[in-house]
């Protein structure tokens, strides 16, 4: 992921999650754009986010935060909607 859109992520999720900023990172630098077209790879950083920020979703939440993502309703550069959306 460019170094940009990391900080940018990491920002805006700091100020709406508790995640400390070192695993935040280390979960930016892991995730790229095409990442958020890929349904598996969608899921599994949703699942991260929620473990790292010790909340719990329903399997309907992550159906429809999937379902937000097809639909372009959620922009992948927006962390601030999809912390919003984990709440």
């Amino acid at each position: 992921m460019s170094n940009n859109l990391s900080r940018k992520m990491i920002e805006k999720l700091q100020g709406k999650l508790q995640v400390d900023q070192g695993q935040l990172r280390a979960l930016a630098g892991k995730v790229n754009k095409n990442d958020f077209a890929d349904e598996t790879k969608l899921r599994q950083l949703i699942k991260t986010l929620v473990a790292l920020t010790g909340t719990s979703i329903s399997e309907e939440k992550e159906d429809k935060i999937i379902q937000m993502f097809r639909e372009n309703k959620v922009n992948p550069n927006d962390f601030q909607a999809l912390a919003k959306l984990l709440k």
